[in-house]
């Protein structure tokens, strides 16, 4: 499993870098005003009032979740009165954080850091989801109830990645359907290419995991330009609780079509059934549209399958031989998204393996964490560092100008030279055959 980090971790580690952090927890518990209480603050406040005034106060826990400036510091009691709105009362000691630089400012510049440091701190990809001669989109999910190009008109739609309801690939779609005969499908009118199948004979194919037996199928539906429609459906036997392979071979598409759809059915009303992404073969495919993780990411490499059983390779959960492809295409771009050009026909139904990256998580609350090892860690504080101290010398005097771009400078070069040292690499060693 990668390594993960806190947001909290990384306020620390950039607060130690920059030595502006500190935590404390009140000793006397919040009530319903704008004060905050802790003796341990008289430890760091040199005996001074006014010691942390205009510094930022972060409260976590309880019933406060606040970013607040000081108003006033009294070192008797260790007294901090804040800006804003009165505070929730609370029953017990709460942990609070103090930042001479805005907690927000530095929470905007990790993730301004996070953004500008890709590819080098990155989240290595290897994604084995699209299939050779297979016309349809991969489950491209815009939310966990939400897919790209695919339409759920009336059941519920959820994401799955639990891998017991997934023969292949990265997720599954669970359809509960609300009525019967309900369906996710994709059609024409939101990928036109479809409309290319005419006049062909095509197998439609994909895995299943049923709630009830014989409650899964596929349709393949067409209408012709002269109002003909056609409606062609599975018969193959699926049982309850269990991964079924629902195929449809050699069905023949009407010429002169106007529209087709692809549905994914589930016959029982209140039941569910788990789909994986479907394969629809009929004609040659050079582009493929990409995963959702390599949309904003990169694609660096490419291969494709050459060990698998004869019949359906790509249903292979483990295959062994994979050929690269050099002369790949790796954004091309149609109706907002990208697409994947391989440099020629490759034998169908294999799985075309992609590798590179994506960008690290945004982060915004204190739990939330990102993907990253340690080196790249260093090089994420670094560059919040010159980022921070750039947007604080826009803000400060004239005077004290000079020191916050010595800083910037200084932690430009540091983060400069640490991401030299630890830049993210995919691995690729993998068995190649030809």
């Amino acid at each position: 499993m990668a390594d993960t980090t806190a947001l909290s971790s990384i306020l620390e580690l950039l607060g130690e870098a920059i030595g502006d952090h500190y935590e404390f927890d009140t000793t006397t518990n919040i009530t319903t005003n704008n004060y905050v209480y802790s003796t341990a603050l008289n430890s760091v406040d040199k005996t001074a009032d006014d010691r942390f005034n205009s510094w930022s106060l972060y409260v976590s826990g309880g019933n406060n979740t606040v970013d607040r400036v000081v108003k006033d510091y009294t070192t008797s009691g260790g007294r901090l009165e804040v800006y804003g709105a009165a505070l929730s009362s609370e029953s017990g000691a709460i942990t609070c954080q103090l930042h001479k630089y805005s907690r927000a400012k530095k929470v905007n510049a990790i993730n301004q850091a996070i953004n500008e440091l890709f590819p080098t701190t990155s989240i290595p990809l290897d994604n084995k989801d699209l299939i050779t001669g297979n016309i349809l989109p991969p489950f491209n999910w815009s939310t966990t109830a939400l897919l790209d190009v695919y339409t759920e008109p009336s059941g519920t739609l959820l994401k799955n990645t639990d891998k017991a309801y997934i023969w292949n690939g990265t997720t599954s779609a669970k359809i509960t359907a609300s009525g019967s005969n309900d369906y996710l499908y994709v059609t024409s009118d939101d990928y036109p290419r479809l409309l290319d199948l005419m006049d062909r004979q095509v197998d439609y194919k994909c895995w299943v995991y049923p709630e009830v037996a014989d409650d899964a199928f596929l349709t393949i539906y067409t209408l012709k330009s002269d109002g003909t429609a056609q409606t062609l459906n599975s018969t193959t036997t699926t049982y309850a609780s269990k991964k079924n392979l629902i195929e449809m071979v050699d069905q023949a598409i009407s010429d002169d079509i106007q529209k087709i759809e692809l549905r994914m059915r589930v016959a029982t009303n209140t039941k569910y059934s788990y789909f994986d992404a479907p394969r629809l073969i009929g004609q040659n495919i050079f582009e493929y549209l990409l995963p959702d993780d390599f949309q904003n990411g990169i694609l660096s490499e490419v291969y494709i399958q050459t060990s698998g059983h004869a019949d359906d390779p790509c249903d292979d959960l483990q295959p062994e031989c994979w050929q690269q492809v050099y002369g790949f295409d790796p954004a091309v771009w149609v109706d907002g998204f990208k697409y994947v050009r391989l440099d020629g026909l490759y034998p169908q139904e294999r799985r075309i393996r992609l590798k590179g990256a994506k960008t690290l998580e945004a982060l915004t609350s204190a739990t939330d964490t990102i993907t990253l090892t340690e080196p790249q860690l260093r090089v994420l504080v670094a560059k919040s560092a010159e980022l921070l101290y750039r947007s604080l010398s826009s803000e400060v005097s004239s005077e004290d100008r000079g020191f916050f771009d010595a800083e910037w400078v200084k932690w430009k070069l540091e983060a400069r030279s640490l991401s030299r040292l630890s830049k993210s690499t995919v691995n690729t060693s993998i068995n190649l055959s030809w």
